[in-house]
């Protein structure tokens, strides 16, 4: 799934990625009620629904995504209300604006568009903005590329 191609090199690319994602996962801890995230792309209404590559970092990091029940970027009717708002930098002041009681957590546009062992990475920065009680901030170089407002365990 991850590693391009066939044979041994991608098998062991895909387990690499999965005990990288696995590994986060398991630092993070169980509650009742997970946090509520939805991902902005940009300011033209689209957020990120269950059928895309973002789903899977949500489950990761285990959170609810909010437009989950939505196709092809198309928020769906009713959708709740986030807790936590990611978006890239150009698009933190509209996501502050439409949801105003969320935690606007600013994200590099190429954080999701990536497969492998760069989409595991963008996980773990997700981890440590998210749960830096968790992660420590030097546990990626790139970490420091995210900023947020509030971390999810303030809620």
């Amino acid at each position: 799934i991850w590693g391009n191609g066939s044979g041994e090199y991608a098998e062991a690319a895909d387990r690499a990625v999965e005990d990288g994602l696995a590994a986060v996962s398991e630092a993070i801890p169980h509650t009742d009620t997970p946090q509520t995230v939805l991902y902005l792309p940009d300011d033209s209404g689209a957020v990120a629904t269950g059928d895309t590559l973002w789903q899977l970092a949500f489950d990761v990091l285990r959170l609810d995504n909010a437009a989950a029940s939505g196709t092809a970027w198309q928020q769906p009717e009713g959708m709740k209300a986030p807790d936590i708002v990611l978006t890239p930098a150009d698009g933190t002041e509209a996501a502050k604006k439409r949801f105003p009681s969320a935690a606007v957590v600013t994200v590099p546009e190429e954080i999701a568009l990536r497969g492998g062992a760069a989409f595991s990475r963008a996980v773990l920065q997700l981890a440590q903005t998210l749960y830096p009680d968790r992660f420590g901030s030097d546990a990626s170089e790139s970490g420091a590329e995210m900023s947020e407002t509030d971390s999810a365990a303030d809620y």
